[in-house]
């Protein structure tokens, strides 16, 4: 489903086109951004977390970037679009090149919390809705599969996450999997507005449910014995995916050295006002 933010009265452009046709691309890649932005069609699926799904982000960025080339703005909006898809999709594929990306993990956004956060977006009022969350459970064992050969692959090429991260993520899944835990009150607590869900509904969400904590269960195992051992002591990420990731997060590229000379030297300015008070 194609996604129009411009006003109606004004004419798409070819850098329009482009952006639309990579925003439907990233939702076929990704269907859980249709169920963050609200949009039907996807309702039960996850992406690829596998290196070959992550491979296809990248392979749509390059695609995306190719589109682009040689297209002139139109207007300002035209000049925005362009800049920021160019900025954008360039830092995505530094970071892919980076190989750091089959490597993430972190304890609070990362594809550990991802898979299961997303069904706190989804609807729960009426029984299709819960056919859908149903449906969504039961896909969870693929989705994690994906997620551990990604971060196997990294590992094997020397790239893991703190281990103070890794074990911060092993507790969270954990919790998942617990029988108390999330999937267990979710299925637990299921109904409608009119009762309680229909007994084949219910068992489908039981078993999707199940499944969930089976593989948060094989997930959290697999942090422990596989990726645990190999993951560093020391927090600290290194210069250069430091910079990637200042990056991504200011949309510029600053220079590291002086931006942290500067906040010293503002920090010494405020320690010494305030000795003065």
């Amino acid at each position: 489903m194609t996604i129009h933010t411009a006003p109606a009265s004004r004419p798409q452009t070819r850098i329009d086109a482009v952006a639309d046709a990579y925003t439907d691309t990233l939702i076929e890649l990704n269907p859980t951004l249709a169920t963050t932005l609200g949009l039907p069609g996807h309702e039960t699926e996850y992406q690829d977390f596998s290196p070959a799904g992550i491979a296809g982000f990248a392979e749509a960025a390059r695609n995306a970037l190719a589109a682009l080339e040689g297209l002139e703005p139109e207007d300002d909006v035209d000049a925005v679009t362009l800049d920021a898809m160019r900025e954008r999709l360039g830092l995505q594929l530094l970071i892919h090149a980076s190989g750091w990306e089959y490597a993430e993990l972190n304890n609070i956004a990362s594809p550990a919390q991802d898979i299961r956060a997303i069904f706190d977006l989804m609807p729960t009022a009426t029984e299709q809705d819960w056919e859908h969350i149903a449906g969504r459970a039961r896909n969870v064992p693929a989705a994690l599969d994906g997620y551990m050969a990604s971060l196997r692959m990294a590992r094997d090429a020397g790239k893991v996450a703190a281990a103070r991260q890794v074990r911060i993520v092993i507790e969270q899944v954990a919790k998942y999997a617990a029988p108390d835990g999330f999937f267990a009150k979710l299925a637990a607590g299921a109904g409608t507005a009119g009762g309680p869900l229909p007994a084949a509904l219910q068992d489908k969400l039981d078993a999707g449910a199940d499944a969930a904590r089976a593989a948060y269960t094989g997930l959290a195992e697999f942090l422990r014995t596989e990726l645990l051992p190999a993951a560093p002591e020391i927090d600290a990420v290194g210069w250069a995916r430091y910079a990637l990731a200042s990056r991504s997060c200011l949309g510029a590229e600053v220079d590291l050295e002086e931006t942290y000379a500067w906040g010293v030297q503002e920090l010494d300015r405020l320690i010494a006002e305030q000795e003065q008070v």
